[in-house]
């Protein structure tokens, strides 16, 4: 136990140290401010049909255990996939493999990390909310239960189950990539939404609700159809940015019953053995061939025959020996198939793989010499940064181009905002990389954009939206600007 905590331990103070948790701190606050917006708002958070509870203590910390379960599996992609696989990143296995620990020990380290590293984050939103109540007024009457209780029995065995999702994702090494981001997003959605598919007219509470929220979700329409007869919600519940709600009735809070506690509490062991069973196959390091296969040469001597300049050809040559050869024979079928495919399977398959096929070879072409360790070398000779950059965003886009361009040859002289996009995504992998010096950050936010975009929908984040408005001149100028940003972090680099 005392070499768990300690492993524990080190893994959180390293975690809460970094400028990403500042950036995670700061968004859920800011969340937390949005998700009680004022009676005069034009939307509303938690929508019972057009209900809505009174700003008191129930209904505040049922709200927060809401915020919760919403945002902690997303913020697991963030913060706990890119700690469970930092040592294949840094490279640091055999280190770990000769600690005096068992790896059974180091994994359970790893996973107390993750459950009090989003703990910390709970416990955050529960202060943020108990500020609200009091910053909107409606009921000032502040009861420390009713924040208490929920995040104990609803946001700490939710934690416990995250966490320990985290691990088992990344206890595969091909899931250690952006195979694994996709599997953690439609992972944590499930989770979400599973649970709440209507069965007989209703919504009723869970057998199998690792974060709870049919808990919450029961105790809502109980709550109003007891104090609110009258009420014509069918169980139409939304949360997220809908219309105002109509009428505020008061929530009474979650009746908690001693079968109910305990289906919650039977979380925490489940994730702890959930943690045993993948303990054997974490921590292993990534098989790495000692030679490239005659397959894998061929791209890079192909590249390495073009008319190019010197330093392109380089960069070239690098990016397509990180991407290999399945990644380019896919982006050819993608191509053809962009082409002769109707638009609907278009819309609804090819574009959303399209968006997603090139995002790990360029997020790790984007730091391939901080991996390296070449980034002193590099420095140090007369090449120009600025012409390095350029060359390697050159070499990044050329993974992504194919496919891109066969989307943008659909939709005629529109189509150059797709190519403005992808060079303006390739830019952005370099300035990330370039202050980072990870490709975990890059690939994270592009999964999430690309899982609410392409994948969802979205037209704020979806590239086949920006096709109709004029968006190749903002895509162009994002593209600039990162590109400015990486030449800048790598003359920075050079005086450090």
């Amino acid at each position: 136990m005392t070499a768990i905590l300690a492993v524990g331990r080190a893994d959180f103070r390293q975690r809460t140290r970094t400028f990403g948790m500042v950036v995670i701190v700061a968004a859920a606050l800011q969340l937390g401010y949005l998700f009680v917006p004022d009676a005069s708002a034009a939307y509303s958070t938690v929508d019972l049909g057009g209900w809505r509870g009174v700003y008191d203590s129930a209904w505040m910390g049922a709200c927060t255990a809401w915020l919760c379960t919403m945002l902690l599996p997303y913020a697991g992609l963030f913060l706990l996939r890119p700690a469970s696989s930092r040592d294949a990143l840094l490279g640091t296995y055999p280190l770990v493999a000769s600690a005096p620990l068992s790896r059974a020990s180091v994994v359970l380290g790893k996973w107390a990390s993750n459950v009090a590293l989003l703990s910390a984050l709970g416990a955050l939103l529960v202060i943020a909310a108990i500020a609200m109540q009091l910053l909107r007024g409606e009921d000032r009457t502040i009861d420390i239960a009713a924040y208490v209780v929920p995040y104990l029995a609803l946001t700490i065995p939710a934690v416990a189950v995250i966490a320990a999702l985290a691990l088992a994702v990344d206890a595969l090494p091909p899931l250690r990539g952006v195979l694994g981001g996709i599997a953690w997003l439609f992972i944590a959605t499930a989770l979400i939404v599973v649970p709440l598919t209507k069965s007989g007219g209703g919504i009723h509470v869970a057998p199998v609700d690792p974060l709870g929220v049919t808990t919450l979700a029961s105790s809502m329409f109980d709550s109003l159809h007891a104090s609110q007869p009258a009420a014509n919600a069918q169980h139409d519940l939304s949360i997220g940015g809908g219309p105002a709600a109509k009428h505020v009735f008061r929530f009474g809070g979650i009746h908690w019953s001693a079968t109910m506690l305990a289906q919650r509490a039977a979380w925490l062991p489940a994730s702890f053995l959930v943690v045993l069973l993948v303990a054997p196959f974490a921590l292993t390091a990534p098989r790495t061939a000692a030679k490239r296969s005659r397959l894998g040469r061929l791209p890079q001597r192909f590249v390495q025959r073009l008319p190019l300049g010197r330093l392109l050809r380089a960069e070239l040559a690098s990016a397509v020996g990180t991407a290999g050869p399945w990644v380019l024979l896919g982006s050819v079928v993608l191509a053809v198939l962009a082409l002769l495919l109707p638009t609907v399977a278009i819309d609804r398959a090819i574009a959303p793989l399209v968006w997603i096929s090139p995002l790990g070879p360029i997020a790790a072409s984007s730091v391939v010499d901080a991996r390296a360790n070449l980034d002193a070398l590099l420095l140090a000779t007369p090449t120009a940064v600025w012409r390095r950059v350029v060359a390697r965003w050159g070499a990044c886009l050329a993974l992504a181009i194919v496919p891109v361009a066969a989307l943008a040859f659909r939709h005629g002289a529109a189509g150059i905002t797709l190519v403005a996009i992808a060079a303006a995504i390739c830019a952005l992998a370099l300035a990330f990389g370039a202050f980072t010096r990870s490709p975990v950050g890059f690939s994270s936010l592009m999964l999430l954009a690309w899982y609410l975009g392409p994948v969802n929908g979205l037209s704020a984040l979806d590239p086949a939206a920006a096709v109709a408005y004029p968006a190749s001149i903002t895509a162009a100028a994002i593209a600039v600007t990162a590109l400015v940003l990486a030449a800048t972090a790598a003359r920075l680099s050079r005086r450090t």
